[in-house]
């Protein structure tokens, strides 16, 4: 898979789930991987071509699924609150016949609109991520 990886702010999952359950029939292959690759395509946010295809997509109702059980997750806590739109589905790719490997982004919200302090929004970013890798142990 190829993309722009942002370090500090991207991250995976493993889920043991099937990728033929998220996906029936929008999965692709690339380099020799059977992907979801919709996520960064933006698929699921209003910007296909056709919505009323994206809005019955079993792969979009994943995504909405995933995402808004990380934002419950970590919103249950103070100190790691998330909005929506701050957690993004990059790809799904299979890892196993039963399993796939989930890449997201967290996307910290602007501190100043002319430009951000790369401090706070990785600390920001940081803070979530650590939480996260607690609650998933």
């Amino acid at each position: 898979m190829f993309g722009l990886v942002i370090p500090s702010w991207d991250f995976s999952i493993r889920l043991n789930y099937a990728i033929d359950n998220i996906g029936r029939n929008e999965t692709r292959i690339i380099d020799n991987e059977i992907v979801l690759n919709q996520g960064s395509e933006r698929w699921c946010k209003g910007y296909a071509k056709n919505e009323l295809e994206v809005i019955s997509s079993s792969y979009c109702e994943f995504e909405g699924l995933f995402e808004n059980d990380l934002i419950q997750a970590l919103s249950s806590f103070p100190s790691t609150k998330v909005e929506r739109g701050q957690v993004v589905v990059l790809f799904v790719k299979e890892s196993g016949i039963d399993s796939i490997i989930i890449s997201c982004r967290f996307l910290p919200p602007i501190i100043n609109q002319m430009a951000t302090n790369s401090m706070t929004t990785n600390s920001w970013v940081k803070v979530r991520l650590y939480k996260l890798v607690e609650l998933v142990s």
